[in-house]
């Protein structure tokens, strides 16, 4: 059972590719079945459900705010309006990012982000596209228990919730996971050639 654990490297070539295979499948599973169950929520609608019903105890309405002016066309420098105004509403340094809307009467979301915050989590108001005015401020510290949730699933998934310790462990445990085809091929191969032997040998 010990050699599920640990990595004998002065085995021989075999063993030490069997314990690469195996010990490192065995801790690297742990880590993948996270990803992957995070990874149901953009695949299946029930999950992200789930997360709400469970959290919330009902589900989460979208969404939609819509552009209070009547404006055709946006005023002149209204994005950074809203760039200015979205530093004052959250008057921290961090990164900014807008979000545009596929149709024109919507408001435009812009999100910020603390860059000394260990876990993220974002800010977000939302912005008259014609104008910049302010329609609807949204902190991380209003929003329901499964909508925090929700917003962490991303950064769980990619492995950038905590910054780049995580973003550096989510490298080492993807390297890693395209490792096991070729350890598993090599054990595959070595037990081929093996078979084969006792083949010819009879």
């Amino acid at each position: 059972m010990k050699q599920r654990f640990k990595i004998k490297w002065n085995a021989s070539g075999k063993r030490l590719n069997w314990d690469l295979h195996a010990v490192s499948g065995f801790y690297l599973s742990f880590f993948l079945l996270l990803i992957t169950l995070t990874g149901l929520v953009w695949s299946y609608d029930w999950v992200e459900n789930l997360i709400f019903q469970v959290a919330d105890g009902h589900l989460q309405k979208e969404i939609k705010i819509k552009n209070h002016a009547k404006l055709k066309t946006a005023q002149q420098g209204v994005f950074e309006k809203m760039h200015s105004k979205i530093d004052s509403i959250y008057p921290y340094t961090g990164s900014v990012a807008f979000t545009i809307p596929a149709k024109a009467n919507m408001a435009i979301t812009i999100q910020k982000e603390s860059d000394e915050a260990v876990i993220r989590k974002p800010d977000v108001a939302f912005f008259d596209s014609k104008t910049g005015e302010v329609i609807k401020k949204q902190p991380f510290v209003s929003l329901s228990t499964g909508s925090k949730i929700r917003k962490m699933i991303l950064p769980i998934h990619t492995g950038s919730i905590l910054g780049w310790p995580t973003k550096l462990l989510a490298l080492i445990v993807a390297l890693f996971t395209a490792s096991l085809p070729v350890t598993g091929t090599i054990i595959w191969w070595n037990k081929r050639k093996k078979a084969n032997k006792k083949t010819f040998a009879k």
